[in-house]
């Protein structure tokens, strides 16, 4: 065996779809904001959350929350293709939300 067949690497590589992802995240959070404000409820629509949410968050996390739900409605209801850009995008609102209720929270 010569040095370069002794030579192995291996790496795991997640492969997930765009659309499902963002949807799961948006679901996922939807959970931990039922536990933290009072009064949600399970059948609101991403809209209605947002407006609950809205009322109870300060002003800083309006625009990345708007973000967030836009891009779930999006990934969610539409027919067409939702690409890494929309998950980046999705992605930095979620972050920008969180940063906005922790800044509130400290």
């Amino acid at each position: 065996m010569n040095k370069a067949e002794k030579l192995q690497t291996s790496i795991k590589i997640k492969i997930v779809d765009y659309r499902e992802e963002i949807i799961r995240l948006f679901n996922n959070r939807f959970k931990e904001a039922r536990e933290r404000f009072e009064r949600i409820k399970d059948n609101y629509t991403a809209r209605e959350l947002y407006n609950h949410l809205k009322e109870q968050t300060p002003e800083t996390a309006y625009e990345p929350l708007w973000s967030v739900v836009s891009l779930f409605e999006e990934a969610n209801y539409s027919l067409h293709m939702i690409n890494r850009d929309h998950y980046t995008r999705f992605y930095r609102a979620m972050r920008s939300y969180r940063e906005a209720l922790d800044a509130e929270s400290s």
